[in-house]
């Protein structure tokens, strides 16, 4: 399954992005990762990665955040002050992590041990070591000027990836055929303030590679970046687009307000489904939240904010996190049900839900805040207790993956908790 979500337009709206100057070296041996830890120290709130592994602990998660610096050094809190933008598993133990501060991260181990992907390489052949090292320095700050967007692998292949970016405002693509060691750009937006905000690759066809600029323009490559042609505009902001190999190779894009858009045909025709809200049931205690209209047969979401495809279990169908609420619907074409969280819609903010690649419905894990609440019956009632157990404040749960092979370890990627779902085109104010 590829699917992406935009937590880079989230974090680039509310101003979150840090973009760090020329990191001065004292020596090429004695070099950390410059910037790496903006706020010095140790940080009252925690960030990074988090994982739940099941042969060590069957419910307590652990913090994952050590890095290898430039120098081979090792930083145990190397991610610590970085508020994530996205997480995608190519397999078990083989993650790559999108960080706002710093773009891009690998990890092969299952998280004990991170490294920084540069865009920019930084590496020098000159001799002289202050010079050497300036040379350095000077490349790792053209990475930290990137605004980082999104990123997408080829299916089942973490060497062949795409990574979207802006740089001094001008949208861009790059690629990598060595797992982000090496990259070449191989797309330039033509006009300066247009950014690319998703990026994703067919998993039938790895040459076939999409992207969505801001306001919704999509563009295609069908010979794995060489050359590029626009396909729609749907003048919409974008929030998520992907495959599901699945649901017959379904290709699909979120928008704030139009919808979800699909095509069957590789991008050539789509359709554009309002989602509609089923009626409010009787006995329901959650309160209806204020960005929603009433629940009737007519109506239809304010905001759209994330869809996760159902893929695994008994019922298929997707899970919609929309109007700060969460729903569900066998498929697109009919009607979402509310699914009751156990909090009140107005004193929490709803980041993320994960299905079991096994179970499906019978089992799903949703972010609230920096809480992780846990249902094994469909949302008739919820484990509320402290799932995490770790000693020190961490930020919100962005984004939620679990293992669906191997020991079905799980993975927190974790955000500034000053980002809040908000009313303003399904962003975070």
């Amino acid at each position: 399954m590829n699917f992406n979500f935009n937590w880079s337009l989230i974090a680039q709206r509310v101003g979150l992005l840090i973009i760090t100057g020329l990191a001065i070296l004292t020596s090429a041996a004695a070099c950390s990762l410059p910037g790496l830890n903006l706020g010095g120290g140790t940080p009252a709130i925690s960030l990074g990665v988090l994982k739940q592994d099941p042969s060590v602990s069957t419910d307590r998660f652990g913090k994952v955040n050590s890095v290898k610096t430039i120098s081979g050094q090792v930083e145990a809190s190397g991610l610590s002050n970085l508020s994530g933008l996205k997480m995608s598993m190519v397999s078990s133990d083989n993650i790559y992590l999108l960080t706002s501060q710093k773009g891009l991260f690998r990890t092969k181990d299952g998280g004990r041990t991170w490294e920084r992907r540069y865009v920019f390489k930084p590496a020098s052949s000159n001799a002289d070591p202050k010079a050497k090292d300036a040379e350095i320095a000077a490349l790792v700050a053209k990475n930290d000027a990137l605004v980082p967007a999104d990123f997408a692998f080829e299916f089942g292949n973490g060497e062949n990836i795409y990574f979207a970016a802006s740089q001094n405002k001008v949208g861009k693509i790059f690629a990598s055929n060595d797992g982000g060691e090496n990259f070449r750009e191989i797309y330039t937006e033509v006009q300066s303030g247009v950014e690319v905000k998703l990026v994703s690759v067919d998993p039938k066809n790895p040459l076939r590679v999409y992207a969505v600029l801001d306001k919704g323009v999509l563009i295609r490559s069908l010979d794995g970046g060489k050359t590029w042609q626009k396909m729609q505009s749907f003048k919409d902001q974008p929030v998520q687009i992907g495959f599901i190999p699945e649901f017959n190779n379904l290709f699909y894009i979120l928008f704030t307000k139009s919808g979800l858009a699909v095509s069957s045909n590789d991008g050539e025709t789509w359709t554009t489904k309002v989602l509609a809200k089923e009626d409010s049931k009787i006995g329901e205690v959650q309160p209806k939240d204020s960005l929603s209209a009433t629940l009737t047969d007519s109506a239809v979401f304010g905001n759209y904010e994330k869809i996760v495809p159902v893929t695994s279990g008994n019922n298929k169908g997707w899970i919609l996190l929309a109007d700060r609420q969460m729903w569900f619907s066998s498929n697109v074409d009919g009607k979402f049900t509310k699914i009751l969280l156990p909090v009140q819609s107005e004193q929490y903010n709803l980041l993320d839900a994960a299905v079991d690649p096994y179970l499906g419905l019978d089992k799903i894990l949703v972010a609230v805040d920096n809480k992780l609440f846990s249902t094994n019956n469909r949302g008739q009632s919820w484990s509320t207790d402290d799932k995490l157990g770790v000693s020190t404040t961490v930020g919100n749960i962005g984004q939620i993956i679990i293992d669906p092979k191997g020991n079905k370890a799980t993975y927190l990627m974790l955000l500034n908790p000053s980002l809040k779902r908000g009313t303003g085109n399904g962003i975070f104010i």
